[in-house]
């Protein structure tokens, strides 16, 4: 958890924080022990550090409200990193109109990661009205700013318009990110042939390329592609084994972690 944000870097504890880090795997309680001393001293990132501690129990037992309290502290006082985080919390709790609030107050200060997702927030319609036009402009912000996975959030509301050259766009920035959905939905459209010309060698070659990488959804759709035999030689066989695997996989995904969404 040593990352930090643009205007995070002049805390004048930034040096100690960072040779503290390698501790917080070595001797987590020690770790800890450090952050409250710097957070003593007024350091947002030791703040918003020891949050994250008390979040996901490194070097402490785990306590969620301790963790909001600091979240909030550090937020308050200028830590965007903390502001996301503490909307992650509001979220893992439901309460979506408070993670709102705190994801809006770091996208005001232009943190590419609160834009995206207030992105999603507006698209899905969680903690405010649903948006698509709004949710598209801060996609776009945020891919502007350099964010991979806006490029899907971007692709997303294109797809919905119809509008697929616009999609394609997105979609190939966020494959030449590696970013594997972005993978898989470029391989539907060269495979159905919109917004760009249908080329099912290049669609195979995407299905390929993130199913390598796990998206159960590209497997799928490689399966019944060899199948068809638009690829060449028709490979029934190969390709039913490829399909129920995958249906056998994506039951596992689903009955042990039904929000791991990245290998969809």
């Amino acid at each position: 958890m040593t990352e930090y944000s643009a205007s995070e870097h002049s805390d004048p504890y930034l040096a100690q924080l960072n040779q503290l880090s390698a501790l917080e795997n070595a001797d987590p309680v020690h770790y800890v022990e450090a952050l409250r001393a710097l957070t003593e001293k007024g350091s947002l990132n030791a703040m918003n550090q020891l949050a994250w501690a008390y979040h996901h129990g490194i070097g402490t037992v785990v306590d969620l409200t301790q963790a909001e309290r600091w979240y909030r502290q550090a937020g308050e006082g200028g830590s965007v990193s903390a502001l996301y985080n503490l909307a992650c919390i509001y979220q893992e709790r439901g309460d979506d109109q408070r993670a709102y609030e705190a994801i809006s107050a770091g996208a005001a200060v232009n943190d590419v990661r609160c834009i995206h997702t207030l992105g999603l927030m507006y698209r899905d319609g969680r903690g405010v009205a649903k948006d698509r036009e709004k949710a598209r402009e801060l996609f776009g912000r945020a891919v502007e700013g350099g964010s991979k996975e806006a490029c899907h959030g971007l692709a997303s509301i294109y797809w919905k318009r119809k509008e697929y050259k616009e999609a394609y766009k997105a979609l190939a920035a966020g494959a030449d990110a590696n970013d594997m959905r972005c993978v898989y939905w470029l391989g539907r459209l060269y495979r159905d042939g919109q917004g760009v010309e249908r080329d099912y060698h290049k669609a195979r070659t995407l299905f390929e390329r993130a199913s390598n990488q796990g998206n159960l959804f590209a497997r799928s759709a490689l399966a019944i592609l060899l199948m068809s035999g638009r690829c060449g030689t028709r490979s029934i066989v190969p390709g039913l084994i490829l399909y129920l695997r995958t249906v056998k996989d994506g039951f596992l995904t689903c009955l042990m972690n039904p929000d791991r969404r990245e290998r969809w």
